[in-house]
């Protein structure tokens, strides 16, 4: 009981795996047998060449059939060999004809198969380009990446530098602003004042202490606005009796202004409305008018 539970659990089993019942053990030693004849012969797989191979053995097999078939009182292949050589070329013929056939079918099922693996050769290689493609697409962002990465690194470092820079130029405007006499002129003072008849009034602005740079360079601006508004004011009313006679201490100030007014394109944007709100922009069209003016010499 036992022995036929394992035949039946056997045999299941391996119907399962295999799809047919095998008869016995010989017919499946025989048909593993065939099976790995069959890979050795066709590792591949079966060929268009294979199939020209059985249909030449296969007309082999007729051919020796019909010629060894009695045919009156004879074989057939004593027939032919006692025809006419014309009727035995015409037999030939038509033999090679068929070998001819297979050998024209098997090269055109050759012809499409190799086509067909060109084919799927030229769709791998496209898919290999394309991978190749995005990798370097991949790539090249990865630099434009790094690129803009150095260059925005670069770009705040020259920015850092122009803005120290920048205060360096204004710390010379007050410098100079502090340690240079300015032109002075000399005004009549209005009537009901007491005291002399006549003051001096100057373009510098006086200084004061712990001011950081930005607001100082406000103030030297405000005030040499202030002034010149003033002087000049005064010239048109005739009022100045007496005009100084050089311009350096303005000209040189307006040339500290230019210098640092020139590093605004260098700056952040931020920086940028700092120097802005120094008013030095302002400052310098005041003196480019204050120098045009006529202050600089007596009125007739």
């Amino acid at each position: 009981m036992s022995n036929l539970r394992t035949e039946k659990y056997a045999w299941g089993r391996r119907r399962k795996r295999n799809r047919v019942p095998l008869s016995s053990s010989s017919v499946n030693r025989a048909r593993v047998r065939v099976r790995q004849l069959l890979r050795i012969w066709m590792p591949d797989g079966w060929e268009p060449i294979d199939t020209a191979w059985v249909a030449a053995i296969a007309l082999i097999f007729v051919v020796i059939y019909l010629a060894l078939r009695p045919v009156d009182d004879t074989f057939a292949y004593e027939k032919f060999l006692s025809l006419k050589p014309n009727e035995m070329g015409d037999t030939l013929a038509g033999l090679f004809s068929a070998l001819a056939f297979i050998g024209i079918i098997t090269t055109v099922s050759m012809q499409a198969k190799e086509l067909k693996a060109q084919r799927l050769e030229l769709a791998l290689t496209r898919l290999e380009f394309e991978g190749q493609k995005e990798a370097t697409k991949d790539m090249a962002r990865s630099l434009k990446a790094q690129a803009d990465t150095s260059e925005g690194q670069l770009l705040r470092s020259n920015q850092d530098e122009a803005f120290e820079l920048l205060q360096e130029r204004l710390k010379k405007i007050r410098r100079y602003n502090l340690t240079h006499i300015s032109p002075k002129w000399t005004i009549l003072r209005d009537k009901g004042h007491a005291g002399r008849d006549e003051f001096q009034v100057d373009l510098r602005t006086t200084p004061q202490e712990n001011l950081p740079i930005d607001d100082e360079i406000r103030r030297i601006s405000r005030g040499f606005m202030e002034h010149s508004y003033y002087i000049a004011q005064r010239h048109r009313r005739n009022e100045i009796t007496s005009y100084p006679n050089t311009d350096v201490y303005v000209t040189k100030l307006k040339q500290l202004i230019e210098d640092a007014l020139e590093l605004k394109v260098q700056l952040s944007e931020g920086n940028g409305v700092w120097l802005d709100e120094t008013e030095l922009d302002t400052m310098l069209e005041f003196i480019e008018d204050f120098l045009k003016s006529p202050v600089w010499e007596r009125s007739k």
